[in-house]
């Protein structure tokens, strides 16, 4: 979701990481206020749409991510084998 205004840098909210309880009450909020209609985009029409926004870095970076995540786990595994012997 992404909140924008006149006067300020859009932002982006990822809802997957906040609690239902506070996003009920963020979306009864966002009822009392103007909206524009909703569009849909990926991420790299996102960022062109709205080109001051941040979005969060493993959504901006997708291949460095996993490559990082694939590389802790590796690591993890390999300290967990060494320190089994």
């Amino acid at each position: 979701m992404v909140i924008t205004s006149e006067s300020a840098r859009p932002y982006v909210l990822d809802l997957r990481v906040w609690q239902q309880r506070d996003l009920s009450r963020l979306f009864r909020r966002l009822l009392e206020t103007p909206t524009a209609e909703d569009h849909w985009y990926d991420w790299k029409g996102l960022k062109r749409a709205f080109p001051g926004v941040r979005m969060p870095w493993h959504q901006s970076h997708p291949w460095s991510a996993t490559l990082l995540l694939v590389a802790l786990a590796v690591a993890f595994l390999h300290a967990y084998a060494v320190l089994a012997m």
